[in-house]
């Protein structure tokens, strides 16, 4: 701890870089002391909004304050993640990064050989595990009330710039790695993991129609086949360019069906809704950053430490290389 509360810096100021930093600053027990981000824009609205210093080049904000903090929250391009996060280590910080933990298999290897060796938390940001809803539906199926799930299918879609236009460096599969699958994806991804655990075969496809005009080369929807040891199967459809806005999970299990979305919960048994909840005007950021510095006070263990992050990236991988061979691809276990 630095000073006064848990002393922050972050990398990466634009997007949902300045959710975090909203959510740093509002808290009791952090402060933010000073940001970085490549862009101009981004980095005179962090600097108005929040009146700390930021600059250009993350290292030099490093250089400078990595003393005066305990914490970096990480929000930057995928493939800038490897070299931010063994510059971060190197500082000896606690880590929150967004999702999705990294562009590429490669990339998250190389991210495992730091972490491995780092005595500080580490966690990836998914920020839809801290909603109400879905603390709610977690208790639900651990404490027996859907019995064995069987089936589970999951559903994320939003039109984001629906044109193709302006996805500038997501729409670039060499920088984002992907982007329905790996980045929207993600979401569902780990969500299936909570409840599921690891699949052990991965079918994908994402398509040859364009749901999109412009310049780019990644993926813009993908479907999933998850496969479980124990015999259970899941779906998974993800798509940035499509409407209606939504996120949604459904769990069925032997005794009772669950439907789940970020402000609300229903549970069914078999035959008919038995319990009914819904959330409003819950800050996921704040939340999320209170189980963050549990965990960086030994009171917790990271939602998405490092062994699950590995896992989803490994499931990510297998989905791109399905669809690119239009084979299912099995799944090692965790070593």
């Amino acid at each position: 701890m630095a000073g006064d509360g848990f002393g922050v810096v972050q990398i990466g100021a634009g997007g949902a870089g300045m959710a975090h930093m909203r959510a740093v600053s509002a808290h009791p027990d952090c402060r933010l002391v000073a940001a970085a981000d490549v862009a101009e824009p981004a980095r005179s609205a962090a600097a108005a909004a929040f009146e700390v210093p930021v600059y250009a080049d993350y290292r030099d904000m490093l250089d400078r304050h990595a003393k005066d903090a305990s914490i970096a929250i990480v929000v930057v391009p995928h493939h800038i993640y490897p070299d931010a996060i063994e510059a971060v280590v190197d500082a000896g910080l606690h880590i929150l990064k967004e999702k999705p933990f990294a562009r590429s298999l490669q990339d998250a290897d190389r991210m495992q050989t730091a972490l491995r060796g780092h005595d500080r938390v580490f966690m990836t940001a998914g920020q839809r595990f801290f909603a109400p809803a879905y603390r709610a539906a977690l208790e639900r199926a651990a404490d027996g009330s859907l019995g064995d799930i069987y089936l589970a299918q999951g559903r994320i879609t939003y039109a984001w710039r629906p044109d193709g236009q302006g996805w500038g460096w997501r729409g670039d599969r060499a920088l984002s790695g992907g982007t329905a699958i790996l980045d929207a994806g993600w979401h569902l991804l780990e969500a299936l993991h909570a409840f599921q655990g690891q699949p052990d075969r991965v079918y994908a496809v994402s398509g040859g129609m364009r749901a999109s005009a412009g310049d780019w080369t990644t993926d813009d929807k993908g479907a999933l086949t998850l496969e479980y040891p124990n015999g259970s199967v899941a779906t998974a459809v993800a798509c940035h360019v499509a409407l209606p806005d939504q996120f949604e999970v459904l769990l069925h299990g032997t005794r009772g069906n669950l439907e789940l979305t970020t402000a609300r919960m229903v549970r069914y048994d078999r035959n008919a809704v038995v319990e009914s909840q819904d959330w409003a005007g819950v800050d996921l950021f704040a939340a999320q950053l209170d189980h963050f510095l549990d965990c960086v006070r030994g009171a917790g263990k990271p939602a998405f430490g490092l062994d699950v992050s590995m896992d989803l990236q490994r499931v990510v991988d297998a989905a791109y290389r399905s669809a690119a061979t239009r084979l299912p691809i099995e799944l090692a276990p965790r070593t």
